[in-house]
């Protein structure tokens, strides 16, 4: 199933996978995210595979990261899976660079609940992403996806404001004229 969004209304928001229901496992039909969107929070669990198109990003040079957590699960568990992505559609599951691997545990005497794997889009970015996210091994993790290219265009205000002022100085024009129009 895919779920497209729009832009979200104003400034950089979060989207949620828990308010829309799974992200796609299809690689040939990822949920698509609009611009507006800087962060998305997922989960996975083993066997699930996350697909997620970022369309409309800002081309060029750019940072993405990706924060895993487990879950309160209590001591001794162990979660690890891949990261992958690319600037052209995924035309298998295990398709695109292999930004890395993670991996977070706990075993009550030494743990690492909390990992960020990030790639870098070079100067030639087009603006489309492809991610893919996948759980190999261990309990459920959550995940965000910062994408800071993705923030809504600024409103340009200067042109606003000019347009207020014709606005404003077309109903005084207006009213000079009625007044002179009377007072002959």
């Amino acid at each position: 199933m895919t779920v497209v969004l729009m832009s979200a209304p104003s400034g950089a928001a979060t989207i949620n996978e828990g308010s829309l229901g799974d992200f796609s496992n299809d690689y040939a039909a990822p949920t698509v995210i609009g611009n507006g969107y800087e962060t998305v929070d997922g989960a996975t669990s083993v066997g699930d595979l996350d697909f997620v198109e970022f369309n409309g990003l800002a081309a060029g040079a750019q940072t993405v990261s990706v924060t895993f957590t487990s879950p309160s699960v209590g001591s001794f568990f162990i979660s690890s899976g891949t990261l992958r992505y690319s600037t052209q559609p995924f035309t298998t599951s295990t398709d695109g660079t292999l930004a890395g691997a993670f991996s977070i545990y706990d075993f009550g005497f030494f743990s690492s609940t909390t990992q960020t794997l990030s790639f870098n889009l070079d100067s030639s970015f087009n603006g489309s992403l492809f991610v893919s996210l996948a759980l190999a091994l261990g309990s459920p993790v959550s995940y965000s996806i910062s994408i800071p290219g993705n923030a809504p265009a600024p409103v340009p205000l200067p042109a606003s404001a000019a347009l207020l002022l014709a606005g404003l100085g077309g109903v005084g024009a207006v009213s000079w004229r009625r007044r002179a129009r009377r007072a002959a």
